[in-house]
């Protein structure tokens, strides 16, 4: 690992220090409650089910806002992942059931549901727009971990955390389930508890997590308005610089920070 991916990794240190901590906060809110009590915490009519899909939406108004200030190209970018937090959004307030009554992210929906036909095409079109901006966002995504220099970025490694955060959160919806049916173990219900806590909580947290992602990405860039290296810039800096020289400046900058990628 070069030293500017070294500094980036303990820069995002508080954040995982903070979900931690925020993890042991749910498992200390879980332990006392009944079960009538839990439910109605951790349920999907509790407080972290209703939180979320505000907080989803508050990140793509952030990220519409932040587009206005940014290239051309960026921005184009910026807008089109905006899409993702208002599809989760939209997600978490269950409209995959109240757009025709019956959840349209399944095949047997257009086969066999009983919904008009013509509500069945205006929900497919829906499920398929959302499917190609989720897509073309992983692209993005794809393509930007491959750019030379994507890791020294801490904006990238907080995305990263919140990645792994939405797949463990899956992991954990899913898990009670798939553990009974595969290896036939059946959790106490203390144990199913916690882990409900658990899903819920972060599922919860998750915008924030992308938000920190955001705020960083936008801190970088108002530092990179011009990318060049400045004296005594320090490594990770000059690593910041070239990065986004080579992304977002004219071909022949990026020619030019090619060749100097190859001198040294």
């Amino acid at each position: 690992m070069n030293p500017s991916s070294t500094l980036s990794v303990r820069s995002i240190g508080w954040l995982l220090a903070v979900l931690v901590l925020y993890g042991i906060g749910l498992t200390l809110i879980e332990l006392p409650l009944d079960l009538e009590h839990f439910r109605a915490v951790f349920s999907e009519r509790g407080p972290f089910e209703r939180l979320s899909p505000p907080f989803w939406l508050l990140l793509a108004l952030t990220m519409f806002l932040a587009a206005w200030r940014l290239p051309r190209s960026s921005a184009l970018k910026m807008a089109t992942v905006a899409f993702v937090p208002v599809l989760f959004a939209m997600r978490e307030a269950d409209w995959h059931y109240k757009l025709a009554g019956e959840n349209v992210l399944k095949l047997k929906f257009y086969a066999h549901g009983v919904a008009p036909q013509h509500v069945k095409i205006v929900a497919g079109i829906v499920v398929v727009l959302g499917l190609a901006v989720l897509l073309r966002s992983l692209y993005l995504g794809y393509r930007h971990l491959r750019t030379p220099g994507a890791f020294s970025q801490t904006w990238t490694w907080s995305l990263l955390i919140g990645v792994a955060t939405l797949i463990g959160t899956k992991v954990l919806d899913r898990s009670i389930n798939l553990v009974s049916e595969w290896f036939g173990i059946v959790w106490s219900e203390s144990t199913g508890h916690l882990i409900g806590a658990y899903e819920e909580g972060f599922e919860c947290a998750l915008p924030l997590i992308f938000m920190v992602a955001l705020v960083q990405y936008l801190l970088m860039q108002q530092r990179l308005n011009v990318a060049r290296v400045q004296p005594g810039m320090s490594f990770a800096g000059q690593a910041e610089s070239r990065f986004f020289a080579s992304r977002n400046s004219t071909p022949k900058l990026r020619v030019a920070v090619a060749s100097e990628r190859r001198q040294r």
